[in-house]
């Protein structure tokens, strides 16, 4: 309500969040109320000239020029998909994808359906940029000395999402990363780079950082950088001429 002070009503939309499943089930159900119009929309963006550059998971990033869907989508900037199910998009109709920090929010198996679903809408040689959470990044937070980025960056985690043993704790960071948020599989390098390949995409590679060589995703990401971007894994890869294994 519009009386609520808005510092009152982002603390409530933040613990609705946190303990989500009736938020999730509203959200949703009022993003399924744009799925009647969804078509006209992806037909109509289709239909301008290339390229045609997709965003999957945009939450409140906007980005000109691209195709934004999101679970909780709020139309006309966004669409509703929903990246547990087929994409209802034409076959080899993308010449980009980008998707950040969505596919941790589903679990492998929708996962690696996303995946063949991007490969799917790829155009031949079209890209696809990923970037997720890098498990190895949280889990050496238990097992090495920390240097100076990890260590403020445990520090901001704990002091943000209330650690109720006050210290610093690397345990607390790593639960927090793994369990909130509506995470359900984090991903390291190694596993993402095989699921990429199972899905049929080529060229796969880590990026040294967030921003990428191709103009199309450079400086895309809409997130507040963290203080440490190596806790973020980036993956880029091609869709290349074979298929996905089955």
């Amino acid at each position: 309500h519009p009386s609520i002070p808005m510092s009152i009503r982002r603390q409530i939309k933040k613990c609705l969040y946190e303990s989500p499943d009736f938020y999730h089930r509203l959200l949703v159900a009022r993003s399924r109320l744009t799925v009647p119009g969804r078509a006209g929309h992806i037909r109509r963006y289709l239909e301008r000239p290339g390229p045609h550059l997709l965003q999957l998971g945009s939450g409140r990033n906007h980005f000109e020029g691209w195709l934004n869907s999101d679970l909780y989508a709020k139309p006309p900037r966004f669409v509703f998909l929903d990246l547990t199910k087929p994409l209802p998009l034409p076959d080899q109709s993308f010449d980009r994808i980008f998707s950040e920090h969505a596919i941790e929010h589903i679990d492998w198996r929708a996962g690696q359906l996303m995946l063949r679903e991007c490969h799917r809408v790829l155009k031949l040689g079209g890209r696809i940029h990923l970037e997720t959470p890098d498990l190895t990044y949280y889990a050496e937070l238990l097992t090495n000395d920390l240097d100076e980025l990890k260590r403020k960056a445990v520090e901001e985690c704990c002091r943000e999402h209330g650690n109720p043993i006050g210290d610093p704790s690397p345990c607390f960071v790593l639960n927090h990363m793994a369990r909130h948020y509506g995470h359900q599989f984090i991903y390291d390098e190694t596993y993402l780079s095989a699921m990429l390949a199972k899905c049929g995409f080529v060229n796969i590679r880590r990026m040294p950082g967030r921003d990428s060589e191709d103009p199309h995703f450079h400086q895309a990401s809409g997130r507040k950088p963290s203080i440490d971007m190596r806790c973020n894994l980036v993956m880029e890869a091609e869709k290349g001429e074979g298929g996905a294994e089955s």
